[in-house]
């Protein structure tokens, strides 16, 4: 395991400024859109190679109800708890760090615990069998 030491010296704002710097946040901060919205074919083939098995499996829940598919119901029809649902999902974040200017194919809404998934990943995950 790596450990890093950091000293980050200024007032509040530089000092979050530079975090977000480190973390490759900048420009992204809750409410700012990406610069390319819409995921092609393609991507989304290349963004689902890169899924583990188990977040596939998790989607593929997600995708039959995509504009608001209840946590409860993927948790129901994967035989998961919540923490684990969660472990599996991670898979998303770490496998859009490939693809920097994209938005999230699936999102929780944490007031209504409802998981929305993008329509074109909906559609591809249907239509191609993914």
């Amino acid at each position: 395991m790596e450990k890093i030491t950091l000293n980050i010296e200024g007032t509040p704002d530089e000092i979050i400024k530079a975090i977000k710097n480190l973390a490759g946040l900048v420009g992204q901060e809750k409410g700012e859109t990406h610069v390319d919205e819409n995921w092609s074919e393609e991507e989304i083939r290349k963004f689902w190679n890169m899924l583990t098995d188990r977040a596939k499996e998790a989607f593929r829940v997600i995708a039959k109800y995509p504009t608001g598919c209840h946590r409860d119901i993927v948790l129901k029809e994967l035989g998961l708890r919540g923490n684990e649902l969660a472990g599996r999902l991670s898979s998303q974040g770490h496998t859009l760090r490939h693809f920097p200017k994209k938005p999230r194919p699936v999102k929780l809404d944490s007031n209504t615990w409802e998981y929305k998934m993008r329509p074109e990943f909906a559609e591809a995950i249907t239509k191609l069998g993914l």
